[in-house]
């Protein structure tokens, strides 16, 4: 390990199987890495051994600001950890809302490391996302020390959101204007992001009633990777945040696990190596 410091890490495995591949999840805005607790115990069931960060700026990291370079780097050092505690066994990055635009960034910068990428709503340039973090800012900038909630604006169209909030004292809801600044800009070069990424297969999952993220989005997110291994799966009764749910719905379970499982190398090969 590299990385000089203990990086805060969910982990869900089947201690009693070896798994047959390892999923890494990085949540989304105001959330932390628990919040893939219920998803995580269902795909270690099946045989895929489940881990989640928390983004810098929350969860572990909440008394610290936003910090997304830091960000990738962890994600980087975490991977690196996995593949020793798992070795010969492929690893697939999956992010939903804020953590779709911070592992299609990974992607683009360390696509070699990883052997698939799934993005479910991810927050870019290209949503209305970004729209609300930078309108929340821009009407607070004449008062830069002022710590601005957003549960009146992002919140506001994700029910499953609200729900996180009321149930768990871990979710932060309230940043400096330079920290959604930051944001803002970060999202804004999502797109191009998406562009860089090759030789990676997507998978992009999409709720049709997501009110943050619309599917109109994605599917323009979607059209963005030059890679010819990619699938766009919408989900009809679906909002957002479909993996960091209470109650994770089982047909999104079923599409990750057999995605993943159709994207593993041969078993002959893999028992070989």
């Amino acid at each position: 390990m590299t990385s000089g410091h203990t990086i805060p890490c969910f982990s869900w495995t089947n201690k009693k199987c070896k798994a047959e591949a390892v999923l890494l999840c990085v949540h989304g805005l105001c959330l932390h890495g628990g919040t893939y607790q219920p998803f995580g115990k269902l795909m270690a069931k099946v045989g895929i051994g489940t881990y989640a960060v928390d983004v810098r700026g929350f969860g572990a990291w909440r008394n610290s600001n936003l910090n997304f370079p830091a960000c990738l780097l962890d994600i980087k050092w975490k991977i690196e950890e996995l593949r020793y505690l798992h070795p010969n066994v492929p690893i697939f990055l999956l992010g939903e809302s804020l953590g779709g635009a911070i592992s299609t960034r990974y992607a683009a910068e360390y696509g070699d490391t990883i052997d698939g990428l799934i993005l479910c709503a991810p927050a870019s340039t290209l949503s209305d996302y970004k729209w609300e973090v930078l309108w929340t800012a821009l009407k607070f900038l004449s008062s830069p020390s002022v710590r601005v909630c957003l549960r009146d604006s992002v919140f506001r169209h994700s029910p499953n959101l609200v729900a996180l909030d009321t149930l768990d004292p871990q979710v932060r809801t309230e940043f400096t204007i330079s920290e959604l600044l930051h944001l803002a800009d970060f999202l804004r070069r999502s797109c191009n992001d998406l562009a860089k990424i090759n030789n990676v297969p997507i998978l992009f999952i999409q709720g049709h009633r997501d009110l943050l993220v619309r599917p109109l989005s994605t599917l323009r997110c979607f059209e963005r990777p030059p890679v010819s291994d990619k699938d766009l799966v919408i989900i009809g009764d679906a909002q957002h945040l479909i993996f960091q749910s209470s109650t994770v719905p089982r047909k999104a379970v079923y599409l990750v696990e057999n995605w993943i499982k159709d994207h593993l190398p041969d078993r002959s090969i893999r028992q070989a190596a």
